[in-house]
């Protein structure tokens, strides 16, 4: 009787130790995907960071004074309308993320979270990018997913974003930190 008891008693500690064992190796390898995801989106941003500075609206207009009503020129005096004239591109922050993966349908970004992951589009696969790194690669924080109901071509005013709530904050995770009103 003893002996079986200890028996039951050593195997308890070994599954114990396998257990904790087992637990410590999941532990390391969610932090190895934790910081591909990282390296990812930061190599994304640094390039975001790196392109030419937006012109901003106020770059684009003339430094020619607005005319006031007793300025006006008489109906006879009056020009032909002539078109605008047209504006220069705008460049693309993200015009990197989007030639390096063609799947990147968006960039979201959020001030003061730790939100701002590119959002993938997949309509052929809508969850292809739930376990997956933007490269491809498998990552269990996954990426932002745009709704496969959700479309760009025409462009609908309600777009829905998925993404995972990570404990680690991770993600979708900081945005519990809304339900506070500080």
């Amino acid at each position: 009787m003893k002996k079986s008891r200890r028996i039951w008693i050593l195997s308890l500690m070994f599954l114990g130790i396998d257990c904790l064992f087992a637990a410590g190796i999941l532990i390391y390898f969610q932090l190895q995907d934790d910081r591909h995801s990282r390296d990812t989106i930061s190599s994304l941003q640094s390039s975001v960071q790196d392109s030419s500075e937006i012109p901003s609206e106020s770059d684009n207009l003339s430094d020619e004074k607005p005319l006031e009503s007793s300025d006006a020129p008489a109906p006879s005096d009056v020009p032909e309308p002539t078109l605008p004239p047209t504006p220069e591109p705008v460049p693309n922050p993200y015009q990197n993320g989007f030639l390096s993966n063609e799947d990147m349908a968006a960039w979201l970004q959020i001030p003061g979270t730790v939100i701002d992951y590119p959002v993938m589009w997949t309509p052929r696969d809508e969850e292809y990018y739930l376990y997956r790194d933007f490269d491809g690669s498998r990552n269990q924080n996954g990426c932002l997913i745009l709704d496969t109901d959700s479309s760009l071509d025409p462009l609908t005013t309600n777009l829905i974003i998925h993404g995972h709530n990570m404990k680690s904050g991770a993600m979708f995770g900081s945005l519990t930190d809304y339900e506070s009103e500080e």
